[in-house]
Order: structure tokens, then C-alpha cells, then sequence
């Protein structure tokens, strides 16, 4: 990276998670600034995302954004050539093969390896918190949630107090996950496909980052139509690697289950948002009955 420059546009990019702008240099760098405008979300703090960055700086080339620095809680990131995601269209064929590639060369990677200071879901004390959140979140919620999809209902009423021991499965065969990894995280570029936005990583199942990418990322009626493959097409990639996963389709449909709670649980900090999320994937626990795997 060329650090020097003498001068630089910027444009606001919008409000998500963060405020974020993008800065143009004349050296022809393009870098992101974020800023937390709001109280982070559980377990998606900006603090935690440049840990991230400054803990794996050692580990060798990666598929993420080249950290620059820290500077009064603006945390500051170099892109590049980022190509454009819409979540109404979802992704195409080609960028969800690419993005599920990407997932598995990354699991595989780190499959095995623990951080101590991420969530692991072999810590019971997670998936306790889990638990509480949940609750708490569902009680408050239950009524609009339900008013989104009806169908819902009696999966969220049976999670209240068993949602703890239905994921402790998702123990098994961990590796370091993306956690929010939809497709606007893991854009195409022109050097493939670069994992963003490290806010929410955790040790657990890899089935929980296809669960996300396939809920979030492709509208209903095709992610019912490329489920299996995605999943299936992951699962062969690990093992190719060394890093073999039993019941990758079980585990997927808990995983859908994970991320249909984990809405739940954001809908008591950022309900604006939440609408088409929580359908879309409160939907594909409904379609894949993710309800008989509560225990």
C-alpha cells in the first residue's frame, strides 16, 4: 500500500450497523471509515471487529480488508473494487458458488483453532446468554414478530427456555465463523470474494455461516431451490481440505434455526430494520421444520 497523499474526496455511505463513508485518495486508495452512531446490537461491536483485524494481521495473506488503523473509534479499512449486492434480487448463481468457496477455504483454514476471547458455542455460559436474550427478546417482540409471519409462532414460543440446549450442537466440529456472513459482506471483487464487516465472529459450526448466506442472501423461492446444493457443494469442499463435518444438512437446518433466533433477539435493539430479515429467515425454519430439532 502506497500511504502518501496529498488529498481526498469523501461521500457518506449511509447508516447500517455503523456510519460509514468512503474516502477516495489521489493515490488512487479507497478507503472506508466506520463509526458507531448507535449502541451496538449484542455481540456486533465495532471494538470487537478491530480486534479481529489486528489479531489475524499475523496469519498470512487473507480473503479481508487490509486494517489501517484505529483512530478515536473510527475504525478505518482499505476496499477494493467492490461490485454491487442487492438483497431484492439476491445474489446470482455465481456469487453464491464464490461466496460458499469462500466460506469453506476460510473454515477449513481455522477449523480447530480457538479464540479465546470470541464466543465459542462449547461455553455453556454462551449459550446461556443466548438463552436469556432470546427470552427476554421474544416476550417483548412476540406480538409485531408474529404479526411478520404467523406461522412463526409456535417454533418462537417453544424456543422460550430450550433454545440453549437445541444449539449445543452447534458445538460440534467448530471452526472461526464470519457470523453475519450474507452476500453484501462477502462482495465480489476483481480478486474474487472479500469477507467483511468482522463484527460478530464466533467459534461454532460452520452450518451457521450458510445459514446466514442463504437466508439473507437469496429471496425465498430460490434459496428453496439452491439449499441443498450450497450445502452439499460446502460440505464436499471441507472434507477435500481435511476438515470433515458430519450431518451437514441437519446441522445446516439447525444452523437456520440459530439465525432465525439470533433475529429474535436483534429485534429489541433494531426492529426498523428487522421486517424482511426475520421473514426471511423465520421462513426457512418454517420450510426446512427446524422446529423438530428443539430438544
Amino acid at each position: 500500500m502506497n500511504p502518501r497523499f496529498e488529498s481526498f474526496d469523501y461521500v457518506y455511505m449511509g447508516r447500517f450497523s455503523n456510519d460509514v463513508w468512503r474516502m477516495d485518495l489521489d493515490n488512487g486508495l479507497q478507503l472506508i471509515a466506520k463509526r458507531p452512531y448507535q449502541s451496538a446490537r449484542p455481540g456486533e461491536e465495532l471494538v470487537t471487529e478491530a480486534r479481529f483485524y489486528r489479531e489475524t494481521a499475523s496469519l498470512g495473506e487473507l480473503p479481508i480488508p487490509l486494517y489501517i488503523g484505529e483512530f478515536a473509534g473510527t475504525v478505518v479499512l482499505e476496499y477494493r473494487d467492490l461490485k454491487p449486492f442487492s438483497f431484492k434480487e439476491g445474489a446470482s448463481e455465481a456469487h453464491a458458488k464464490a461466496s460458499v468457496e469462500a466460506l469453506a477455504d476460510w473454515h477449513a483454514a481455522f477449523s480447530g483453532h480457538t479464540f479465546d476471547w470470541l464466543p465459542n458455542f462449547n461455553d455453556a455460559a454462551v449459550l446461556e446468554g443466548i438463552q436469556r436474550s432470546y427470552d427476554s427478546s421474544w416476550s417483548d417482540n412476540r406480538t409485531r414478530l408474529i404479526e411478520l409471519l404467523p406461522a412463526f409462532a409456535e417454533t418462537g414460543d417453544a424456543l422460550v427456555g430450550r433454545l440453549a440446549g437445541t444449539l449445543e450442537p452447534l458445538g460440534q466440529s467448530p471452526t472461526l465463523a464470519h457470523g453475519d456472513a450474507h452476500a453484501e459482506n462477502l462482495p465480489l471483487t476483481d480478486q474474487g470474494v472479500l469477507i467483511l464487516d468482522w463484527q460478530d465472529p464466533q467459534i461454532i459450526h460452520p452450518a451457521f455461516d450458510l445459514a446466514v448466506f442463504t437466508t439473507m442472501s437469496l429471496p425465498v423461492e430460490i434459496r428453496r431451490q439452491w439449499e441443498r446444493g450450497l450445502v452439499d457443494h460446502h460440505a464436499g469442499l471441507v472434507a477435500s481440505k481435511g476438515y470433515r463435518i458430519e450431518r451437514p444438512w441437519p446441522m445446516y437446518r439447525l444452523g437456520v434455526l440459530r439465525r432465525a433466533a439470533r433475529i429474535v433477539e436483534i429485534a429489541s435493539t433494531d426492529f426498523v430494520s428487522l421486517p424482511w430479515v426475520f421473514k426471511r429467515s423465520a421462513q426457512a425454519a418454517i420450510d426446512l421444520e427446524a422446529s423438530e430439532l428443539i430438544r
